[in-house]
């Protein structure tokens, strides 16, 4: 509790912005359904939020509009990914069967989907979240991923998130990944933890890598604890899902532990392109 302490009163000396980080960082780290936080600490969180809200209005992400972090005008200008996508990576496909990537691979996960195209409205959200300190994005992103969830084929008995190297996280401050997996299980109600996957080696920055490229680069980069996942259905939460690398090696170290099952959600997806549909005969061999 002295960390949240500290932070409302290191809020009389912060700038607006500064002030509404503080306050945001302390309601979604306080989403963990069941916990003594969420329980006892929420509704504390939640008046100084409203107060921050209330002298500080927030401005749209997107057309920087006062009054939301993220208007309901820019949200609908989002290119959800809506069609028929391969049933494994969620990639989208006219004919809905499994695309090139993975029949030439299999994936270790089970599932995973994607809520948006990677677009350049998209981008400047996440690159907001990620870069910017608005960490407030990782609620309505968060929100989004519930309906996604629920059209998945196994139901979640933990959520994680993709873990973030200890350099990159000293410089940015926060995982935001973990931001949008806490806002994601207070809307749906079940258990987070971050301490389910561990990076056991440093990677470099997947930009900029060609897909063999990243593919090496996050090779048994991840470990998982075997006490926390053996015999469950672990979902695995990041912000951008470009070749899968990241998401299959994850996959891979979680079924390594003992996992049954390994789905993912992201909030937007990289490099999106339909395939052609296979042939008749072909598409029903898959």
């Amino acid at each position: 509790m002295v960390w949240l302490f500290s932070a409302i009163c290191l809020t009389f000396s912060l700038h607006s912005f500064d002030i509404r980080f503080v306050f945001d960082t302390i309601k979604i780290k306080c989403m963990n359904p069941g916990t003594f936080s969420s329980i006892i600490v929420n509704p504390v969180i939640s008046l100084g939020w409203t107060a921050a809200n209330w002298l500080f209005p927030p401005q749209c992400a997107g057309c920087g509009e006062p009054g939301m972090v993220w208007c309901q005008a820019c949200q609908e200008k989002i290119q959800r990914i809506q069609h028929k996508v391969c049933p494994l990576c969620g990639v989208p496909r006219a004919d809905g069967v499994l695309c090139s990537d993975c029949r030439q691979s299999k994936p270790e996960f089970d599932w995973a989907r994607s809520w948006a195209n990677y677009d350049p409205a998209m981008r400047e959200i996440i690159h907001q979240l990620k870069y910017g300190n608005n960490i407030a994005l990782a609620l309505p992103l968060g929100g989004a991923l519930v309906q996604l969830y629920r059209s998945a084929p196994y139901p979640a008995d933990l959520v994680t998130v993709v873990p973030m190297s200890r350099q990159r996280r000293l410089r940015r401050g926060y995982n935001q990944a973990s931001l949008i997996a806490r806002a994601f299980c207070r809307a749906a109600g079940l258990p987070f933890s971050s301490s389910v996957l561990r990076r056991i080696r440093q990677t470099e920055s997947q930009v900029g890598k060609h897909p063999r490229e990243r593919m090496l680069n996050v090779k048994d980069a991840f470990a998982a604890e075997t006490e926390f996942v053996a015999g469950k259905t672990v979902l695995v939460i990041d912000d951008v899902f470009t070749t899968g690398a990241t998401m299959r090696s994850c996959a891979n170290a979680l079924k390594q532990a003992g996992a049954g099952h390994v789905i993912g959600l992201t909030a937007a997806r990289a490099g999106l392109h339909q395939e052609e549909p296979l042939p008749a005969a072909a598409a029903r061999a898959y």
